[in-house]
């Protein structure tokens, strides 16, 4: 590595991050469900525990022009047991979009179990530090908080994948997002639990300033374009099927269909007209075949109609 490095891999890193970040946040803003919500957060804890576990100690080898092996053992240490909770709530938001994904939600004795044993065990695991910390050495002590970190995270994504297996979503497009994202983390969850093993090392430590964020950046993608072509209705089982109903007893045509999901949405005909590229008259056309074809007066009607 020559010494711009680790600048271009750092600088690099928080460009794709913020990226991310900022893609998530806006599906979880314009579409307010809970399913995009939790992979918002997820991202969001998951990323300031990288951040603090991570990118901090590259931040303080930039800074003092040390390497990573020159540090303070101890600072390196404590920089790492207090990302503990945003890695928690990070595994949390991810196993509840898996099991939102999957149409169910967590239940409140799963939610105090899962915090009652993370709580366990990374307070057992920093009391375990603090009492031997004058007797091993800083580097082992280190080494058994990144082995938990890794035994850790390999458990939650488990967890978290099984529920598709296990619920097995029963809406088609709903399924094939979930099995998508699940065969994904299947695949690169050994590369990404390897490349923190060898955080130790120094190449792979800056390999992973660029993994990290590349990691999740797949599945955001899948789920904008799954949110784009189906929007709500996509997790809203209720509008999904009373809209297939309309349009079968109703021979509504794909267009139309289109206009009428925008509406669920609450589109406004010029907001539906800048999504579809078609005029503001045509809008209403569609919107005046519509009214006809379903015998209703008004888009709160339709709305009405299809949530029966």
């Amino acid at each position: 590595m020559t010494g711009t490095s680790p600048h271009i891999f750092f600088g690099f890193s928080v460009v794709l991050l913020i990226a991310e970040l900022a893609m998530a946040y806006l599906l979880h803003k314009k579409y307010q469900l809970a399913v995009v919500s939790s992979f918002f957060y997820y991202l969001f804890f998951i990323n300031i525990f990288a951040f603090y576990g991570l990118w901090n100690l590259h931040l303080l080898t930039l800074l003092t022009g040390q390497t990573s092996s020159t540090l303070d053992p101890i600072v390196v240490l404590v920089i790492k047991y207090f990302a503990v909770p945003f890695m928690i709530l990070g595994n949390y938001f991810f196993i509840k979009f898996f099991r939102l994904l999957s149409g169910k939600s967590l239940s409140p004795g799963f939610i105090i179990f899962f915090f009652g044993f993370e709580f366990l065990i990374f307070t057992g695991t920093g009391l375990s530090i603090l009492l031997t910390s004058d007797t091993l050495p800083v580097q082992t002590l280190g080494q058994t908080l990144e082995t938990l970190f890794i035994l850790n995270d390999g458990f939650c994504i488990a967890l978290a994948l099984s529920q598709v297996f296990i619920l097995r979503p029963q809406d088609p497009d709903q399924r094939r997002l979930a099995r998508k994202m699940t065969f994904y983390y299947l695949i690169l969850t050994p590369l990404y639990l390897t490349l923190m093993a060898l955080e130790v090392n120094q190449k792979a430590s800056l390999v992973n300033l660029i993994v990290f964020p590349l990691f999740d950046l797949v599945p955001l993608l899948w789920l904008f374009l799954a949110m784009r072509a189906h929007g709500p209705s996509l997790f809203s089982p209720a509008i999904k099927s009373g809209l297939d109903a309309l349009v079968a007893s109703c021979k509504i045509t794909p267009r139309e269909k289109q206009i009428i999901r925008l509406i669920c949405e609450g589109k406004s005909n010029k907001e539906i007209s800048e999504q579809l590229y078609i005029s503001l008259q045509t809008v209403k056309d569609h919107n005046h075949n519509i009214f006809s074809k379903t015998h209703v007066k008004s888009r709160t009607q339709l709305i009405t109609l299809i949530n029966q």
